[in-house]
């Protein structure tokens, strides 16, 4: 659905998603890559959480699995079920809208933790 606003003698073209107004110029990929990436970051983030869990729960049920390799090992399980916990659900939305939804407050705390869970 399109629909044209003037503001401050300005014309925009813009395309209403969701009950939100993006403009054209500021959509980085076309729609169909932004649907494209919400389904992809969708099966990641359901086979994530799902079967990294299914490794926590597996090494906390079973003691002779701790290893000092499979320590190592749940280290990184670890770590990725909780960027698929805390980051995936963030970037979903933002790919369902188009944009980045949630301020640049939000955008600054997101990548912090980002970066501090990859970088473990």
């Amino acid at each position: 659905m399109r629909e044209l606003i003037i503001t401050n003698n300005e014309t925009y073209s813009t395309t209403v998603i969701n009950s939100k107004h993006v403009e054209d110029q500021d959509l980085l990929m076309s729609e169909s890559t932004y649907n494209a990436s919400a389904f992809v970051l969708l099966l990641i983030g359901f086979f994530g959480f799902s079967l990294n869990l299914t490794v926590i729960l597996l090494m906390f049920r079973d003691k002779h699995l701790w290893t000092p390799l499979n320590v190592i090992l749940f280290n990184l399980v670890f770590g990725d079920f909780l960027v698929s916990i805390l980051g995936n659900p963030w970037t979903f939305i933002s790919a369902l809208y188009h944009r980045w939804i949630f301020g640049s407050v939000m955008c600054q705390i997101y990548g912090f933790f980002m970066a501090w869970l990859v970088a473990q």
